[in-house]
C-alpha cells in the first residue's frame, strides 16, 4: 500500500495549495489534467544508443566501476535503457565494448558503434546527453579511418578494440 505522499509515488501534475499544478513526487492525491500515479522505484534512466557491426558485440555500462548493464548489441541502431534508485551524474558512466574478436581469414571483425549516451532524471526529466564524436567524451579504442586505432577526445564513436567512452 502506498500514500499519494509517499516519496516513490510519482504524479505526472497535481495540484497542491503551496505548489499549484507540477509534476513530482509525494506531492499528494490531487491529480488535474488526465494525470496518473506511478509508483517508482527508479529516479535515474541511462539510455545509450548503439550499433554492432556483426551483431553480437556485448556493450556493459558501468556506474563508478561498478558494471550495472549487459546488453547484446544487433547490426541495427537500437536504444538500450536502465534505471536507477541512484541520482547518476554523466560523468560517472563508461560506456564499455568487451568482447572484440577479429579473424583476418573469415573477415570477422567485432566492433562497436556508440552514437551517444545519456543520463535521465526522472524526478525533473533532465537529461545531459554526452554525443561520443563530441571534444568532451574520451573514447579508448576507438578506430579512425586517417589514424588507425586510437585514444583521446572526439575521436569517433566506433571502438575497433575493446575500449570505452567516458564523458569529462
Amino acid at each position: 500500500i502506498f500514500n499519494t505522499t509517499d516519496d516513490r509515488v510519482f504524479a505526472s501534475s497535481s495540484f497542491t495549495e503551496a505548489d499549484g499544478v507540477l509534476a513530482g513526487f509525494g506531492r499528494g492525491g490531487v491529480l488535474t489534467d488526465n494525470a496518473f500515479l506511478e509508483v517508482r522505484e527508479a529516479t535515474t534512466r541511462i539510455r545509450v544508443d548503439a550499433q554492432g557491426q556483426e551483431g553480437d558485440e556485448v556493450l556493459q555500462v558501468a556506474l563508478n566501476g561498478d558494471v550495472i548493464g549487459v546488453f547484446t548489441v544487433p547490426t541495427e541502431r537500437s536504444t538500450f535503457f536502465l534505471e536507477t534508485a541512484l541520482p547518476v551524474a554523466i560523468e560517472d558512466l563508461e560506456i564499455q565494448f568487451v568482447n572484440d574478436d577479429f579473424d583476418a581469414e573469415t573477415g570477422f571483425d567485432r566492433n562497436l558503434t556508440v552514437f551517444n549516451f545519456q543520463t535521465i532524471d526522472l524526478n525533473t526529466g533532465d537529461r545531459v546527453i554526452a554525443g561520443t564524436r563530441e571534444l568532451n567524451v574520451f573514447g579508448s579504442g576507438v578506430f579512425s579511418p586517417s589514424e588507425g586505432i586510437v585514444d583521446g577526445f572526439g575521436r569517433g564513436d566506433t571502438l575497433a578494440s575493446n575500449g570505452f567512452f567516458r564523458f569529462t
